[in-house]
């Protein structure tokens, strides 16, 4: 695993249990929103100059798992503003994972194994 990657990882964890709670906490009382969203593989172009065999693979995911970027632009905006179930105040400092509130622990696990394998 590239060290790129391996920081990507360590990253998204150390934003999703430390960085996200505590945002969230000190900024309570004032309109921001805090939350921490995982939106899925979406179709882009940041990919675009893939080539070759990482070309490849990435076709195969995206067309078969990937999500439309307007589907990740609406759980980005539900994050951002709630949804009549979940208005904005109780989505401060949640795990957004697909569109829903979700324990981030589960996903942390996945990337510390990543990171203690290929890191």
């Amino acid at each position: 695993m590239a060290w790129h990657t391996s920081l990507h990882l360590l990253i998204k964890v150390l934003i999703t249990f430390f960085v996200r709670p505590r945002l969230a906490d000190q900024l309570k009382a004032t309109p921001v929103v805090v939350t921490s969203v995982k939106a899925g593989l979406c179709h882009s172009s940041l990919r675009r100059e893939f080539t070759g065999i990482r070309r490849l693979f990435v076709d195969i995911l995206e067309r078969f798992f990937a999500r439309t970027t307007k589907e990740g632009g609406r759980m980005l905006t539900f994050a951002a503003v709630g949804s009549a179930e979940n208005p904005s105040d109780k989505l401060r400092g949640a795990y957004i994972n697909l569109d829903q509130v979700d324990d981030p622990g589960d996903h942390a696990d996945i990337a510390m194994f990543f990171l203690e394998r290929f890191g």
